[in-house]
């Protein structure tokens, strides 16, 4: 007889209820390949409530087998379930582009024809690590007030602007660890020249000229700006490891 008390409790039905009604989670696992044939696993539900359990849970791949035997999920081996999961990437993929492309607009912050963006990662370690395993890279929409983009990699994926689609009218924040010419030329490119961004670079790191050619010195150039000074545009072309590209200074 099942014993109820050793089975690992969890609100998995109260956060079915948070999905999108229009969210059919079997579609999406036949869809990208997470099941092929309905046999120890034959739902996406039972799909998703498995990698719950072996992912935010902690749980071994023993211990995610076990339970799914006591619950009554799946009778699945450690092999088992490490399949699974493994084939069930593509699901939990396209799982999260839907639920962030679902997510409802907050407090509009943003001005017409403009969308303004963070650009940001971070590390994961596996239990008893001693480095970095995995890197969480995540574009979040400020007028939104939600992510748009997340994106996992292992721990060579570098952070870099043109994770997550530019759209016209972006206007994308990162950190220095952004500031790499060829990926800001690729996020241009990305939006057919409608997106902007803004990165911290070190002020002697891009051999800047003006529009007629002629040297720019930025330093030389504020310590001549009067007081008063109303804030305006400067439209200059940046030299980088000879590769040429614009930007905008403020």
């Amino acid at each position: 007889m099942q014993n109820t008390a050793s089975v690992l409790t969890d609100p998995f039905t109260e956060l079915l209820k948070r999905l999108p009604a229009s969210l059919d989670l079997d579609r999406l696992a036949l869809e990208t390949g997470a099941i092929l044939r309905k046999r120890a696993l034959s739902d996406g539900i039972s799909l998703l409530r498995l990698a719950l359990v072996r992912g935010p849970c902690g749980l071994s791949l023993r211990q995610t087998a076990g339970w799914a035997s006591l619950s009554g999920t799946a009778e699945l081996s450690n092999p088992g379930v490490h399949y699974r999961l493994k084939r069930a990437t593509p699901f939990l993929a396209a799982l999260v582009e839907q639920l962030l492309a679902a997510k409802a607009p907050g407090a509009d912050l943003r001005w017409p024809g403009r969308k303004l963006s963070l650009a940001d990662g971070t590390c994961v370690s596996k239990p008893g690590s001693k480095g970095t395993d995995w890197r969480v890279h995540g574009v979040f929409d400020l007028g939104r007030g939600g992510f748009s983009h997340l994106e996992l990699t292992d721990a060579h994926g570098a952070e870099a602007l043109d994770r997550g689609a530019a759209l016209p009218g972006d206007i994308r924040i990162g950190d220095r660890n952004y500031a790499r010419v060829p990926v800001l030329k690729r996020f241009l490119a990305q939006s057919g020249g409608t997106a902007d961004f803004i990165v911290r670079i070190g002020w002697n790191a891009l051999q800047l000229t003006s529009g007629d050619g002629a040297s720019f010195n930025l330093i030389e150039y504020l310590q001549r700006l009067p007081a008063d000074m109303e804030p305006h545009e400067l439209t200059l072309r940046a030299l980088a490891k000879r590769t040429r590209s614009h930007c905008r200074c403020d």
